[in-house]
């Protein structure tokens, strides 16, 4: 028996800390709180009071702003009050409640028989009726009254349990009657505090709190809060409403109370806004002004209704306290990483052609083969240049606008080019529904309005996802606008295609369709203002920009860039720098090979994003030229160009330099043309054409302009071919042999690049819509 108990005991002391685990598992699970988590604790005491003299008695929410007033009751002479009425209510309610009455009395001096008579014998009797909507309450109440005012009676009817359902525009009303025949005077009061007060009681859920939460691109809050209370704001107590965001939030955690992770507070005194919801009620709306983190984030609301007493400082008489949990996106991840995917493509092309070459029976040189493995890793820092395939897209600084024909407020719709029409620019002003940036906006557009004139066209447009066409009135009475207010259409798609995305921001568009400046929320009326000016000088686009993707593209295009022979001085005297002259014209001119197309449309009228079309026109050619250019080294149009400008070269610098020489730095300008509209597609649509359509000194500041940036680009190739040749000897060597090797290696390595790029085009194309065609 004693080995038996033993063998049990054993048996749970292995057994136990095997369990241990599964119940502390289950025992420590954490409540997930999910984006759209919303919980509410109200106060379910609502009372309406009595207030003012007899005379001029009425019912009012408001506990601090109520008068106080009284009526004397005498025996056998019964005293009235009402019917007395509320004003009509904003928001109907329905459920089940618990009404009851109450008001104070109390004896106005006497002592003796009389009173004891009072005490004991000759109570007072209350009889109210409560009107709610077609619910009616009959409320008594029969005490007897014999305390001084000091410590007076509260006379409460009783609690009658009822299902009402009041709509919008029902009235509440009261009436009271008080007889008795106690031999003293009877003070009947009200308007005073506790006891004093007398009303009506309302026992449950008047109203439920409505609060929608708005992160725009900018990821600033927008909050609206619905009047849903029976009175609308009136109900509310506007010194105690706070709003406080807190994030980020872990999933665990309902919410959080650390200071430090407040990142929006609204107070009393914040800005904000009136506008209906999508339902038509009342609605106030809140704007942020600091980023959100991404990730949860939990607003905490905070709100008192006016029939409640002050017993602390804002923030601590909640009534009514919400948490709403939402979530602030992170940037989408893009399908696939330019850095990664096109770093590795790169050299695996490079690798590839070295094995296409062996397959052929061709052996290159071990030093030229390790030359091409050093063109790979060149090839790793222009992949940094490159945008991401798919994911968020990027607006640039200056992007192109579309053409936009958008409704305005009253009637009729405005396009761009009528906005265009005669003037140097289009300052927008973005602006969600009741935001008070628009306020700020408008301010500084009147400035700009003010000091430019004709010069420029001024509208704002309402963009977001629940914008509707009287949030147009609303912009234009807050902020007595005198210029056209636009809205956006249901998908946003205007404001998504500015630097700023769908929020509040600045944007002037220039005559060339593209975007000259933009700014958060908003911006300086003096900010704007240069700006505009700085569009007959070039706008945006500087020759900086060109020569900083000398890191990049720059470093691919050393290996091809290598001199094929030693320096020699020309038998016969030419132009001190031709040598250099010639490089940069050849450089130059191969990059107006790329720009030249978007410079030349810029200039005819149309729909913007039909130049969408040439944009895939150019990044088919750019994928074809470089599968040619893994097969010969050189493309042909590059050849054609190459040898019609060589033929225009005097005879005694044909004699000196060759025409592979000239070829060579065409190709390079025409590749670093390529990275050059890739990452500046403004350069000279906004550099040149806006400038020159600004008229008077633009007629003449723009054609030097395009000479600047042809001049630029080719600086670029000469600095290239500069860099290319401090090796030296050892620099000709693999120039002279590897010359061919490289043009095709380059060549290869540029397949995938083009064809990404390529990609990515047609995928912008179809988010705009351009594809559509294709779509029936």
């Amino acid at each position: 028996m004693q080995r038996r108990w033993m063998a049990i005991f054993a048996l749970l002391c292995i057994s136990i800390p095997s369990l241990t685990p599964v119940i502390t598992n289950a025992s420590g699970e954490d409540e997930i709180y999910e984006p759209g988590y919303v919980r509410w604790e109200g106060n379910q005491f609502h009372r309406i009071y009595l207030s003012g003299a007899e005379n001029e008695v009425n019912l009012t929410r408001d506990y601090q702003g109520s008068a106080m007033g009284s009526t004397q009751l005498q025996a056998g002479q019964g005293v009235s009050i009402g019917p007395l009425s509320m004003p009509p209510l904003e928001m109907g309610f329905s459920g089940s409640f618990e009404i009851s009455t109450f008001i104070a009395a109390y004896v106005q001096a006497g002592t003796g028989f009389p009173l004891a008579q009072c005490r004991t014998q000759f109570p007072v009797t209350i009889e109210t009726q409560v009107q709610i909507g077609n619910y009616s309450y009959f409320g008594s109440v029969t005490e007897n009254v014999y305390r001084s005012a000091g410590e007076a009676h509260n006379l409460s009817t009783q609690v009658e349990i009822a299902n009402i359902s009041a709509m919008p525009g029902d009235i509440i009303s009261y009436s009271m009657t008080a007889t008795t025949s106690c031999p003293y005077s009877i003070s009947i009061e009200w308007g005073g505090s506790g006891e004093y007060a007398g009303g009506i009681v309302i026992v449950g859920d008047l109203f439920s709190p409505v609060v929608e939460v708005t992160v725009d691109d900018a990821r600033l809050a927008h909050i609206q809060l619905v009047a849903t209370l029976p009175w609308g704001f009136d109900d509310l107590d506007k010194d105690f409403t706070g709003l406080n965001i807190f994030g980020p939030v872990e999933p665990d955690e309902e919410r959080v109370f650390d200071d430090d992770l407040r990142v929006e507070a609204f107070t009393a005194t914040s800005e904000k806004y009136s506008r209906d919801d999508d339902l038509g009620r009342p609605s106030t709306v809140w704007t942020g002004t600091n980023p959100l983190p991404a990730g949860d984030n939990v607003l905490i609301v905070c709100l008192k209704t006016v029939d409640t007493g002050i017993y602390g400082t804002a923030g601590k008489n909640c009534d009514h306290e919400g948490i709403i949990r939402f979530n602030v996106e992170s940037s989408e991840e893009p399908l696939a990483s330019a850095f990664l995917w096109l770093s590795i493509s790169g050299f695996v092309a490079v690798i590839a052609y070295l094995v296409s070459q062996l397959r052929q029976g061709l052996l290159l040189p071990p030093p030229l083969m390790a030359a091409l493995v050093v063109m790979a890793i060149l090839m790793i820092p222009l992949a940094s240049t490159i945008p991401d395939l798919g994911g968020e897209s990027i607006v640039a600084d200056d992007a192109r606008s579309p053409s936009f024909i958008l409704h305005q407020n009253g009637n009729g719709s405005v396009s761009l080019d009528e906005l265009m029409e005669g003037k140097s620019a289009v300052v927008i002003g973005i602006t969600l529904p009741a935001s008070s940036n628009a306020v700020d906006q408008s301010k500084q557009l009147q400035n700009v309005a003010e000091r430019l004139g004709d010069e420029v066209s001024i509208v704002q447009v309402v963009t977001g996802e629940n914008v509707r066409m009287d949030d147009l009135d609303i912009i234009a009475d807050i902020t007595n606008a005198t210029w056209p207010i636009l809205i956006d259409d249901s998908e946003s798609r205007f404001a998504q295609r500015m630097p700023h995305g769908v929020s509040d921001s600045i944007v002037i568009i220039d005559s060339s369709g593209h975007v000259a400046y933009s700014a958060p929320r908003t911006a300086g009326s003096e900010d704007i203002i240069d700006a505009v000016d700085n569009i007959g000088y070039g706008g945006q686009q500087s020759t900086f920009a060109t020569l900083s993707l000398l890191w990049g593209p720059g470093l691919a295009m050393l290996l091809l860039a290598l001199p094929r022979k030693k320096y020699e001085v020309p038998e016969e005297p030419l132009i001190p720098g031709s040598l250099w002259g010639s490089v940069a014209l050849a450089g130059g001119l191969g990059f107006l090979m790329v720009n030249i197309g978007p410079l030349i449309m810029s200039f005819f009228p149309g729909d913007n994003d039909m130049r969408t079309w040439l944009d895939l026109a150019l990044l088919t050619w750019f994928f074809t030229a470089a599968v040619r250019a893994s097969m010969v080294g050189t493309p042909k149009e590059i050849e054609f160009v190459a040898n019609k400008l060589y033929g225009f070269y005097s005879e005694s610098f044909r004699n000196w330099r060759e025409v592979e020489d000239v070829e060579r730095d065409l190709l390079i300008g025409f590749w670093m043309g390529w990275f050059i509209w890739l990452a500046f597609p403004a350069t000279l649509t906004q550099g040149v054409t806006a400038t020159t359509m600004t008229g008077g000194v633009g007629y003449a500041l723009g054609p030097l302009l395009l000479i600047l940036h042809v001049l630029t680009a080719g600086v670029l190739t000469l600095l290239i071919r500069f860099i290319a040749s401090w090796g030296g000897p050892i620099s000709r060597a693999f120039g002279s042999f590897g010359s061919q090797p490289f043009s095709q290696a380059l060549g290869w390595a540029l397949i995938p690049i083009s064809l990404w790029c390529l990609v990515n085009g047609v995928f912008y194309a179809s988010d705009i819509g351009v594809l559509s065609v294709f779509n029936g």
